[in-house]
C-alpha cells in the first residue's frame, strides 16, 4: 500500500510544477484516483521478478555501496492508469500514467478515438515519442484535461496518436518534468489564447 501513496504523491508534486497550462483550482489541495493493474504481457512469473529484484537490492548493498551510487530497479509487471477526460464536453480515456515523460497523448486504442470540440485547437505541429516498449506519432492539439471534478486543466498540449504500437491502454498521462518534452513536438505554431 505505500507504493500507491508514493506513487500518488509523486503524482500530484509533478502535476503541480506542471507549467504548460493554468488550473482552475489549487492543485495542490487535489487528489487523483488510480489503478493498478497487472501487465499480462510481463507478468508470466511476477514471484521470479520479484525475487530478481530483491536479489539485485541485495547484491548492491554487500558491495558495500554506500557512496551516494545508484542503481536501476525496474518493476514491469504493474502498471498505473488512470481516468481522463479530454474536451468539452469531456471523452473518457484510460491512460497510463508515466512519471519518465511529460508528454500527454491519446489514441493508441482505435475504438476510442479522439473527437475534437469546442476546447479542441490544432496547434500545426507534430509529435512522435519512442518508449521502451512502444512509440507513438501524431498530430498536437491543445484541450481542456479533466482529471477529477476539481482538477481541469486548459490549454493542455496533448498528442493525437496517428499511429501507435506496442501501447496497450488509450495513451499517456506524462507527469515527468516538462524538458522531457524537448524534441517530441515539431512545427509547433503559436496558440492563440
Amino acid at each position: 500500500m505505500s507504493s500507491f501513496i508514493a506513487l500518488l504523491f509523486l503524482l500530484l508534486v509533478a502535476l503541480s510544477t506542471v507549467d504548460a497550462s493554468p488550473l482552475h483550482n489549487d492543485a495542490a489541495n487535489q487528489t487523483l484516483g488510480f489503478t493498478a493493474r497487472v501487465n499480462a504481457k510481463r507478468a508470466t512469473n511476477i514471484s521470479a521478478a520479484d525475487k530478481a529484484r530483491a536479489q539485485a537490492m541485495k547484491h548492491a548493498g554487500h558491495k558495500g555501496k554506500r557512496d551516494g551510487s545508484s542503481f536501476s530497479i525496474t518493476n514491469s509487471v504493474v502498471d498505473y492508469t488512470t481516468q481522463v477526460g479530454v474536451g468539452s464536453p469531456a471523452t473518457e480515456y484510460t491512460l497510463l500514467i508515466d512519471t519518465g515523460s511529460s508528454n500527454t497523448w491519446i489514441g493508441a486504442n482505435p475504438n476510442n478515438h479522439y473527437n475534437p470540440t469546442s476546447t479542441s485547437v490544432f496547434t500545426g505541429g507534430s509529435v512522435s515519442v519512442s518508449y521502451g516498449s512502444g512509440a507513438f506519432s501524431g498530430l498536437e492539439y491543445t484541450d481542456t484535461v479533466t482529471l477529477s471534478s476539481d482538477l481541469v486543466i486548459t490549454q493542455q498540449s496533448i498528442g493525437v496518436a496517428d499511429s501507435a504500437w506496442g501501447i496497450d491502454v488509450d495513451g499517456f498521462l506524462g507527469v515527468g518534468p516538462t524538458d522531457l518534452t524537448q524534441g517530441t513536438v515539431s512545427n509547433v505554431y503559436d496558440v492563440a489564447t
